[in-house]
């Protein structure tokens, strides 16, 4: 009876036993959860006695349902600080505003991990439970690219299990077009057409094997029957790891673009849609159901203006040009000194110092300073080059300072010489005839030196591009005698290191020349958080930039994955994405520029606060402005002012010139509050 019933195809009934309850919608009056943010549901099946083929062993039958989304900021935090309804309506700048909160971020990669642990303590690492088998296993994309016809060949959705009740079959599909030809015959009045591809289905197993031979018969009739050029490209879109361990990864990637479009350009492919795994359990038959942790960690690209600064104001000229004359005899500001004098003459020297100084205009700072003419000269005993100054000495710095010291030089007759003079000559002085003259080797000191100033205005308010971020998030369900649900929260967010090897050349009007000013390159500039940021919009990119670009962002999402080990301890920083976003948006906002270089003491701070913010950037107390609040990292702000949380947000957003509520309000009943990061259901 048990064969029989094994010849019956049947379908797994299954049932739902953990899901993550934060997407689960309570029903009026409670409002519905966001419909853009991933979800987990964990189904099981025990199959009976009848199944259980292996000795000793139980084998039960697992799907995940993972749910792969856009994802939309959590911005409770924000909006408790920000006081919305006083934002100007209509104001193109105030609309980019609401549209950040509500912001909804695509998917560009995802990894599921489960992993599947006893319940009994104590267990020997040999004797937990494992993986025996899962599906999919891979999931490829095959490019065939040719001179007729374009096809790949995709995975179907049926799923059969054998015999064994431990084995998995999956089929393909195959719709591979690859090209035809026609034969004619011109006395025969004959001829024929031929097509080559492949059709069809094709089961996929554990132990699949595909042998293909092309000998040089079907070689010389392709070359002779048909023009076909054939290439073909693998892409890999979906891959299992570690099969037959205790815990199994599954990556999963949006598939490359294959074909170009009329255009020439294209953007990054979202992955969305709901992903079903299937995973085969063996464990000891005695054991009780095991625990089946999934956690989800998703990919999300972000475009955000990457901002630069205005460098419009004409560089300005300073220049410092003086002269030190040859001291006098009895100047008594000169002073004496043993280079040059001897038993006939005293020499003295007069040193004259002068200084001349350039402010930055309102609004800018001194980037850089370039000489244009520095020259000296004078007795070479008392040359001193000339200095130029930054005030403060920063990366601030709106004061520039030439100082130079010239000094003039001349030997002057003492006595010794006016009596061998007298001696010699009596009436010397009277018929110039004197040996020794009044004054020799008089030798003026002479300074010029002249800069060229560069300007930057303070605050970086200059588009110059778009700067990529890549926001990675995480959820987890634990599945056990205690189901504990994390919900989804951006934990990390970096920039893309994107360096497109390949020129972009856009044309706005197809078919007509460019002006030479307009032409560019897709460089690589230094962005506000350090990395590198691409300064060409998405749309920009050809396919194999896009390409590119994608494969960048799955190794950037690998990386930051593994970074993180305990995904209910890391800290949310949502607010801290949003935040960042809200700034990228109005740091451009000209209404908004003169709040930026205000001073921060405008801002309600204590002197206290103050000098600690002027200690963590080096500067005085009058020189923190309002920008340097926006850009200075958190957990220096938190540790200079005492703020954290809610208060310390408000503060952001003041600075920024942003309306903010109350402390009362933002504080009230009504005011929204952030979710809690974990949530525990029994």
């Amino acid at each position: 009876m048990a064969l029989t019933v094994l010849n019956l195809p049947t379908d797994i009934p299954w049932t739902r036993v953990c899901v993550t309850t934060d997407m689960v919608d309570p029903g009026p009056p409670g409002a519905p959860p966001p419909l853009w943010q991933s979800s987990l549901a964990l189904y099981r099946y025990v199959p009976p006695a009848d199944y259980q083929v292996y000795p000793g062993r139980r084998i039960i039958y697992y799907k995940l349902a993972a749910t792969i989304s856009n994802y939309q900021p959590k911005a409770e935090q924000v909006l408790g600080a920000l006081d919305a309804d006083r934002l100007s309506t209509g104001t193109l700048k105030d609309e980019d505003v609401k549209g950040r909160l509500a912001m909804s971020l695509p998917c560009t990669g995802a990894i599921v991990q489960v992993s599947v642990t006893p319940i009994e303590q104590g267990r020997a690492l040999q004797d937990y439970p494992y993986f025996l088998d899962v599906q999919p296993r891979q999931r490829a994309l095959y490019e065939q690219v040719t001179q007729s016809n374009e096809r790949a060949s995709r995975s179907l959705e049926t799923l059969q299990l054998r015999k064994d009740g431990a084995t998995s079959n999956s089929i393909e599909v195959l719709d591979i077009d690859q090209g035809g030809g026609v034969q004619a015959q011109i006395a025969g009045f004959g001829g024929g057409i031929n097509q080559q591809g492949q059709w069809g289905t094709k089961s996929l197993g554990k132990d699949d094997t595909a042998n293909i031979t092309t000998n040089d018969a079907s070689r010389e009739a392709r070359e002779t029957q048909s023009f076909t050029t054939q290439l073909s490209q693998m892409y890999t879109l979906l891959q299992a790891y570690h099969l037959g361990t205790n815990r199994v990864f599954f990556q999963i990637v949006p598939r490359p673009h294959t074909i170009e479009k009329p255009n020439g350009f294209t953007a990054p492919r979202e992955l969305d849609g709901v992903q079903d795994l299937f995973m085969v359990v063996s464990q000891a038959e005695g054991d009780a159901l095991p625990c089946i942790t999934a956690r989800l960690d998703t990919g999300h690209l972000h475009v955000q203006p990457q901002m630069g600064f205005d460098r419009s104001e004409p560089p300005q000229t300073l220049t410092l040009d003086f002269s030190a004359p040859a001291p006098l005899e009895g100047d008594t500001q000169a002073t004496g000194t043993q280079i040059g004098s001897s038993a006939f003459y005293g020499c003295f020297f007069k040193p004259v110092s002068k200084e001349v100084s350039l402010n930055a205009p309102t609004g800018y700072i001194i980037e850089k300073w370039t000489d244009l003419a520095n020259t000296t000269s004078g007795r070479p005993e008392f040359i001193t080059p000339t200095s130029v100054t930054l005030l403060p000495d920063n990366e601030q710095a709106r004061t520039v300072v030439i100082r130079g010291t010239a000094t003039g030089y001349a030997c002057h007759r003492n006595e010794g010489g006016d009596i061998v003079n007298f001696g010699l000559h009596p009436s010397g002085g009277a018929t110039n005839t004197d040996i020794w003259a009044e004054t020799t080797g008089a030798q003026p000191g002479q300074i010029t030196r002249s800069i060229s100033v560069s300007f930057r205005s303070e605050v970086a308010t200059k588009k110059e591009g778009d700067q990529y971020l890549l926001a990675l998030t995480t959820r987890q369900l634990r599945c056990c005698d205690a189901v504990v649900v994390t919900p989804p929260a951006i934990i990390e967010f970096v920039p893309v290191l994107f360096v497109p090897a390949l020129t972009v050349e856009q044309s706005p009007i197809p078919d007509q020349p460019r002006p030479p000013e307009r032409e560019s390159t897709v460089v690589a500039r230094p962005t506000a958080t350090g990395g590198l940021g691409m300064s060409r919009p998405v749309a920009a990119m050809n396919l194999a930039q896009v390409n590119e670009l994608q494969q960048q962002l799955t190794a950037t999402t690998l990386r930051l994955s593994r970074q993180i080990t305990d995904v209910g301890n890391a800290p949310a920083r949502d607010a801290e994405f949003v935040l960042q976003s809200l700034l990228a948006s109005v740091v451009d906002d000209p209404r908004r520029a003169r709040t930026f270089r205000a001073d921060a003491k405008t801002l309600g701070l204590s002197e206290k606060e103050q000098k600690r913010l002027a200690a963590n950037l080096g500067r005085t107390t009058d020189r923190v402005t309002r920008f340097d609040v926006l850009t200075m990292p958190e957990p220096l702000l938190r540790a200079a002012t005492g703020r954290s949380g809610t208060e310390l947000l408000r503060l952001r957003l003041a600075a920024a010139g942003l309306p903010t509520r109350e402390p009362s309000a933002a504080a009230g009943p009504k005011a929204p509050v952030s979710p809690p990061r974990r949530q525990r259901r029994k």
